[in-house]
């Protein structure tokens, strides 16, 4: 099984009460452009906020949405973002 794929596994277990950091985020993100002038586009900045569920040398791994109690057609999963430290403008734990 690939590595992404048991940090999903470990993540989806964990209960609200293993994930403690509740964090924001302001970041650099890409910007995919179709039929426009490349020179008007630049990276766009947007924000985040959720659970810090991992953190590498390279970056961190944000859960945003889960279910509580996942429905029995549901597999245990969650969504959320894998934001690379060097596009990392702000960072803040939430109280």
């Amino acid at each position: 099984m690939a590595k992404s794929h048991k940090l999903l596994l470990k993540v989806a277990k964990m209960s609200l009460e293993d994930i403690v950091c509740l964090t924001y985020v302001k970041y650099r993100d890409h910007v995919l452009f179709k039929k426009c002038n490349h020179s008007d586009m630049k990276p766009s900045i947007r924000e985040v906020v959720g659970w810090l569920v991992h953190e590498t040398q390279e970056a961190i791994y944000i859960c945003c949405d889960r279910s509580v109690d996942p429905l029995p057609c549901e597999k245990p999963s969650e969504s959320g973002l894998v934001i690379l430290k060097s596009d990392i403008l702000e960072r803040r734990e939430i109280e």
